[in-house]
């Protein structure tokens, strides 16, 4: 019996012994979170539009408004990623916010990249762990697009978080992502409810992926361009890595027949507005020919599918 109460004995305190010494070699998971402040209110105060038409600037206060943009940022979104991409933070302001301008986080010790997005409106965020990005306001059923990106504005750095919080201040600039786009047609008829003159760009992103800064569509869907006055369409544009095509959709001035003009291939470009200029009724040639009474004229729309320079 004596023997048998040694032997469990042993076993017990041989037990506690790999249990105290897995435990003490298992890796201490817990991470130090840092105070972490980074500033983009200079950068809002600077805040321009894109170039007119014409060339000039728009007046520098951050709420001046155009007919085809409104570059007030409205709402700020940082995010934190660890080097793999997971998100490891997420914060939304807006201009009501009190600190709006200003982001205070804590961040664990080491290197991480951040990422600053300012915006024009509010934008749809998708901050999952992994893939976080912005969406396209737009019904993926139907492949169909309701409502165009607002202004937007964005930085990535690599970053590394220390235990000197006065090194872990950070003010950025960010940097405009959108491309403007401006068709105007010389000859568009004046404005009437019944107007059948459209523009679409064909293939607009609908996804901008936040932690590698890539921007594309999975599913291609094109963008209707809004008429700001009679011969003005124009609209905010985030393709600006493929080259795209714009559809003019509008009626024969006799027959009222729907006819196609298409502009492109083109490529637009960050910050910077792309104008085309063109007309869709060229004049009808001089009469040439008179024969028997009869005249003779050319119209040389005939055919809706071709691509015609604009």
């Amino acid at each position: 019996m004596k023997k048998k109460w040694l032997i469990a004995l042993s076993l017990s305190v041989l037990f506690y012994a790999c249990s105290k010494n897995n435990t003490n070699e298992r890796p201490d998971t817990r991470q130090v979170q840092i105070p972490f402040k980074v500033s983009v209110a200079e950068f809002i105060k600077k805040v321009q539009q894109l170039p007119s038409a014409s060339g000039r600037m728009a007046p520098s206060s951050i709420f001046a408004k155009d007919s085809t943009l409104n570059t007030a940022v409205s709402d700020i979104y940082f995010f934190a990623f660890k080097n793999n991409g997971d998100r490891i933070s997420y914060i939304h302001q807006r201009s009501t916010d009190a600190d709006f301008g200003v982001i205070s986080d804590s961040l664990p010790s080491g290197e991480c990249t951040i990422a600053l997005i300012a915006s024009s409106d509010s934008l749809i965020i998708s901050d999952e762990l992994r893939n976080a990005g912005i969406n396209l306001n737009a019904d993926y059923n139907n492949n169909t697009i309701l409502a165009a990106f607002p202004d937007i504005f964005y930085k990535k750095m690599q970053i590394t978080v220390g235990p000197d919080t006065t090194a872990n201040n950070f003010s950025l600039s960010l940097e405009r992502i959108m491309a403007s786009l401006e068709v105007n047609i010389t000859d568009a008829p004046a404005i009437r409810a019944d107007s059948n003159i459209t523009v679409n760009v064909r293939s607009e992103n609908t996804y901008f992926e936040i932690f590698s800064a890539w921007a594309y569509t999975g599913i291609p869907m094109q963008l209707k361009i809004p008429q700001r006055t009679q011969q003005l369409f124009s609209e905010l544009i985030m393709n600006t890595s493929e080259e795209i095509r714009i559809d003019i959709n509008y009626p024969d001035k006799v027959t009222n027949t729907m006819l196609t003009k298409t502009i492109g291939p083109i490529t637009l470009t960050k910050n910077t507005k792309t104008i085309l200029t063109g007309s869709l009724y060229p004049a009808i040639p001089p009469v040439t020919n008179v024969n028997s009474g009869f005249s003779v004229s050319i119209n040389n729309i005939w055919n809706p599918a071709q691509t015609i320079d604009f």
